[in-house]
């Protein structure tokens, strides 16, 4: 007797992701070390106002939780609150297509860049920001209860701006290209040079 084939889909409409807060509730408790904790209100508004996209499993007729994303918005700005993945569905890439799901969704409203911060005593999660794109940029304190250090990490999308992004990434923390391309001239004066062409 072959298995069935389990298909993973995400759900971001509230009709859709409604019906799930409470799963998605009792998931984070699960994981309350590494993600925090939240009133349900605050998982119930974010469902109404789709900022939590539900990773759900389907295997035939069952129909089963898989992971969620929490995220905030203060245009121009979008923030990953949160993100899980429940333990029987890890390494199937579903924290990573939560994550581009929501890089397509800000990305078509304008948005420039995502925000996260990752306590930096957890490893696995640093490294797997980094691997998203997101490159830490500072910290700032966490929790007084815990006393963390919180790694700020940010993502900037490929959205039309102004101004050009600023190149950052962890490969090139300064912005100034990894490769110097034969089109792009850098200019340097030092100091000592503006102050001699002074009166």
């Amino acid at each position: 007797m072959g298995t069935q084939q389990i298909t993973v889909e995400l759900l971001l409409k509230r009709q859709e992701v409604l019906p799930y807060v409470q799963q998605v509730v009792e998931a984070a408790e699960t994981d309350r070390l590494a993600l925090g904790w939240f009133p349900l209100k605050v998982y119930q508004e974010a469902a109404i106002s789709e900022r939590l996209i539900v990773a759900v499993a389907r295997e035939g007729h069952e129909v089963r939780y898989a992971g969620h994303l929490l995220f905030a918005v203060t245009f121009p700005r979008g923030y990953v609150t949160q993100i899980h993945v429940d333990s029987g569905h890890r390494r199937h890439g579903i924290a990573k297509r939560m994550l581009d799901a929501l890089k397509a969704q800000l990305g078509a409203l304008n948005y420039i860049s995502i925000g996260a911060r990752v306590a930096e005593d957890l490893r696995a999660s640093q490294e797997f920001w980094q691997c998203q794109g997101f490159y830490a940029h500072g910290t700032a304190p966490g929790g007084k209860t815990r006393g963390r250090t919180l790694v700020v990490r940010s993502h900037e999308l490929p959205t039309q701006q102004l101004f050009a992004t600023s190149g950052l990434s962890h490969r090139d923390p300064l912005g100034l290209g990894v490769e110097p391309s034969a089109s792009t001239k850098l200019h340097l004066l030092g100091l000592n040079g503006v102050f001699d062409l002074g009166p």
